[in-house]
This record gives C-alpha cells, sequence and structure tokens, in this order.
C-alpha cells in the first residue's frame, strides 16, 4: 500500500505508471544513457585523435616511403568505423541524441503493450475485492 501510495504522490512516478503501467520505477533515464555513450565517444575520438597526431609527428620524420606507409595507417585510422561513430555523436550530438531517444522511445512502447498476465490481472482484482 506504500509503494502505491509512494508513486500516485510523486507526479513523475504517476506519470511514468499511467504511460508505462506496472514495473515503470524501472524505465531508465534517457539522460543517463546518452551521457554515459558521449563520454565514451568523447574517450575514442580523443585516443584515436591522440594516435594521429603521434603517427604524423613520426611520419615527418621518416623517409618518404616510410612516411607513406605512415599515411596508410593514418587514414585507417580516420576511416575505421568505431572512430567515425564517435565522432560524428561528439560533433553532431543533438541529432544523435534525438535518434537515441526515438529509439528508446519505441522499445519502451513495445514494453508497455505487451499482453498483460491474465494471472497476475485476477490475483490484483480478488486483493481489491
Amino acid at each position: 500500500m506504500s509503494a502505491a501510495y509512494q508513486v500516485l504522490s510523486d507526479p513523475k512516478q504517476r506519470a511514468d505508471f499511467d504511460r508505462f503501467g506496472k514495473g515503470a520505477e524501472h524505465v531508465p533515464d534517457p539522460n543517463d544513457e546518452w551521457r554515459q555513450g558521449l563520454k565514451k565517444a568523447k574517450k575514442i575520438v580523443t585516443a584515436t585523435e591522440q594516435e594521429i597526431t603521434r603517427l604524423v609527428a613520426r611520419s615527418k620524420k621518416m623517409s618518404k616511403k616510410l612516411s607513406a606507409e605512415m599515411q596508410k595507417l593514418i587514414q585507417k585510422l580516420q576511416s575505421e568505423p568505431k572512430y567515425v561513430a564517435a565522432k560524428r555523436f561528439v560533433v553532431d550530438c543533438a541529432a544523435e541524441r534525438a535518434k537515441q531517444r526515438q529509439e528508446l522511445l519505441a522499445s519502451l512502447e513495445a514494453a508497455a503493450t505487451r499482453p498483460a498476465d491474465p494471472d497476475v490481472e485476477a490475483r490484483m482484482f480478488l486483493r481489491c475485492s
């Protein structure tokens, strides 16, 4: 009973319950997931760009033949899918955040529209009677 009062007395929890039903307290905060993703993306971009800077500095001290090989390695790093995705996320995080919100909303709506368990509903009805 106290759990029900707690949910109904808090406007945010009540709105989540009205929208997602029982178990709404387990609805993840999309901002937390987004912040973690941004932090991870920045880490990937920083590490890759530091490596690229290091390789560029080394290539300047090499012969032309070795420098050409180093340039291929730099291009490979710059085109690595993990780096490209992270860079896109960091540079255009607003668009990426909107995309992630849409994906999260779709998954939550799918979870909320699943058929209810009739046994649970029957037990809840018996308790209320």
